[in-house]
């Protein structure tokens, strides 16, 4: 990896331009997500920890170990927070990822900001295969963050696009991104102060998205009325043969219960689509479900033994994991195998409950 390609893309990306929210919008509130948190839009300081990466990037030249250790030594990365973010294939599927960026007070307006298709940010993720998914004139006028509500407001840059599944993705991807925050819940999109614009392919982005109706990856873009939805979390190998987990999402009638069931019985079922697939073995059956102060306990069948290899072993515990994540009122994950505690083939301990990462696809940087 080309670390001072990566270091000046992020200061140039990730660097915020004062921008003009009118008077009735508050002020929007920095993400909870990690430490370093505060409230209000101001962004002074921001200009002079950017001054002072840019002369530490000068001043290691041309030293691609300097750029490294200036990433990577930073004191176990104190000024900097990791953010994921959704990037696309070429197959059009919107793919997690985690970037780590410079600590600032707009957190969120920095994310969505590493969104937009411009060179610097092409640069990394096209290494791996992944594209921008928002269009290159695309700017954020405000960002408004009220009662766990974040109203963004785009450019008319940001309706510049030539295909239906990017109009899909756009959505799903602003969605997915800002929610990942905790003081967001719930996404309003505008276009130029306007909350009811007509899309190209009749996509309709009026009214309130969070994650419980918004589809990612399945070709709709709200679950029905009536209806919910969950993520089941696949993989799919890109360049340098690495393989990314990949959120797809299915409708249910109902999520009173976590619909643990049709996660593991869509994990056991192998293969997808367009090259995403399970690496759990098939035939896994859920045989008890329960819900613990916080805590998930689920029990499969001992069919979950039948692999080997250490990084089939990682991937099936990515999917695990991510696939019960999204409910997050439970923190903790307690796997257990016909009843019994256990210990994964390559010697994973599961035997305790799991603490559900934070971090996802964390390649890149």
């Amino acid at each position: 990896m080309r670390y001072k390609i990566l270091i000046i893309l992020i200061l140039a990306v990730f660097s915020l331009s004062a921008c003009n929210i009118p008077a009735n919008r508050e002020p929007e509130v920095t993400n909870g997500q990690t430490d370093g948190d505060s409230s209000g839009d101001t962004e002074s300081g921001i200009g002079d920890e950017t001054e002072i990466l840019e002369n530490e990037i000068k001043a290691a030249g041309n030293s691609l170990e300097k750029e490294r250790d200036l990433l990577e030594t930073d004191n176990n990365r104190k000024n900097w927070i990791s953010v994921i973010l959704y990037y696309q294939d070429k197959n059009g599927y919107l793919i997690p990822v985690t970037r780590w960026v410079p600590k600032q007070q707009s957190i969120a307006r920095a994310a969505i900001n590493g969104l937009i298709d411009k060179p610097v940010n092409r640069e990394d993720v096209g290494y791996y295969g992944l594209y921008p998914v928002l269009p290159k004139n695309t700017e954020v006028l405000g960002i408004n963050i009220k009662n766990g509500i974040a109203t963004i407001d785009f450019n008319r840059g940001i309706l510049e696009y030539n295909s239906e599944i990017t109009e899909l993705n756009i959505v799903s991807s602003v969605v997915y991104t800002l929610t990942q925050f905790k003081t967001i819940d719930k996404v309003i999109i505008w276009v130029n102060g306007y909350d009811n614009v007509k899309l190209k392919y009749a996509n309709d982005i009026s009214g309130i998205f969070d994650r419980k109706n918004t589809m990612i990856n399945s070709g709709r873009q709200k679950a029905e009325i009536g209806k919910s939805k969950y993520d089941v979390y696949y993989l799919k190998k890109l360049n340098l043969d690495r393989s990314f987990l990949v959120p797809v999402s299915f409708e249910t009638g109902s999520l009173e219960e976590i619909p643990a069931g049709e996660i593991i019985q869509r994990l056991s079922a192998k293969a997808y689509q367009d090259g995403i697939y399970s690496e759990l073995p098939g035939d896994i059956k859920l045989l008890d479900m329960g819900l613990d102060n916080g805590k998930i306990r689920v029990e499969i069948s001992e069919d979950i033994m039948n692999y080997s290899g250490a990084e089939r072993e990682d991937d099936i515990l990515g999917q695990l994991l991510f696939s019960f994540k999204q409910f997050d009122d439970y923190e903790k994950i307690d796997f257990k195998v016909n009843g019994a505690r256990a210990v994964l083939p390559e010697g994973s301990n599961v035997s305790e409950y799991m603490k559900t990462p934070v971090r996802i696809n964390d390649f890149i940087d």
